[in-house]
């Protein structure tokens, strides 16, 4: 696998995810869908003046008086995209977000729901300065109760941890979730939810394993696991650019910033 082969798909996804973002628009497809695809685009290093701004205007203009829009993961891509922008509406969204925390400092998809990983981690990884103590002890414990279940779980912790610079009060915390996500790999050098899950692998669940382990590639001896891993997102590519996924933004915008930080990663050596 050559690093012109990973600049090619990602260039591949990076303009099927802009016109993607065009035609969500104009399809008038909800707001968190748009901002996500566009925040991704964003996040791998595209140009703020390349989001048209009639899209930046609609985000804002659904942002609800109180500072948020529908619920926590929607709310967290629109405050993504607007923070490119410099625009003071951000404040209020994340002041918005830090009051949904539920009872025990994690978030769950709204302020009523029970604390869930996937979000908790999510959002933790996109915003850092969310990350009080409290709220990554409570993702450590709720991982350490949950280890060994699902593999996306695992990666939306490991970012977390790392975008908030968290030394788990488990010494060997990570190492030990490194091991687990790494045994779960499939033979065909993808991730499932979990390893022999019936469905196989699929892009969202290997470029989130992508980015959770090389956010500490440091814990891995060798480079294989996710080398086959970015062969296997390659590989499975479709030619447009996109992934098949029951939710094509969703698989595509983890699969852009995998590509990107392997493409990065290899580029430093």
């Amino acid at each position: 696998m050559l690093l012109v082969d990973v600049e090619r798909s990602f260039q591949k996804t990076s303009f099927a995810l802009g016109q993607m973002c065009r035609e969500m628009y104009r399809k008038n497809i909800e707001v968190g869908r748009i901002a996500k695809v566009a925040s991704s685009l964003l996040m791998a290093g595209m140009a703020p003046v390349s989001i048209p701004d009639v899209i930046v205007r609609r985000v804002l203009a659904q942002q609800k008086a109180d500072g948020g829009w529908v619920g926590v993961q929607e709310t967290a891509w629109c405050t993504k995209l607007l923070s490119y922008f410099n625009l003071e509406e951000v404040n209020g969204a994340l002041t918005w977000l830090d009051r949904q925390q539920v009872e025990e400092n994690g978030w769950g998809r709204s302020g009523r729901d029970m604390g869930r990983i996937p979000v908790t981690g999510s959002l933790l990884y996109l915003f850092p300065q969310l990350g009080a103590q409290a709220s990554l002890q409570w993702l450590e414990r709720k991982w350490l109760q949950e280890q060994g279940s699902l593999t996306y779980k695992a990666a939306y912790t490991l970012l977390a941890f790392d975008s908030c610079k968290y030394e788990p009060e488990k010494a060997d915390l990570i190492q030990e979730t490194v091991n687990w996500l790494l045994s779960q790999q499939e033979k065909d050098g993808g991730f499932a939810p979990w390893y022999g899950h019936p469905v196989g692998s699929n892009v969202l669940c290997t470029a989130l394993s992508i980015l959770g382990l090389m956010s500490y590639s440091v814990y891995i001896p060798e480079r294989e696991p996710i080398q086959t891993a970015v062969a296997y997102i390659l590989r499975t590519q479709m030619p447009g650019g996109l992934w098949p996924f029951h939710q094509l933004d969703d698989g595509a915008v983890w699969g852009l910033l995998a590509l990107k930080k392997y493409y990065l990663y290899m580029e430093s050596l």
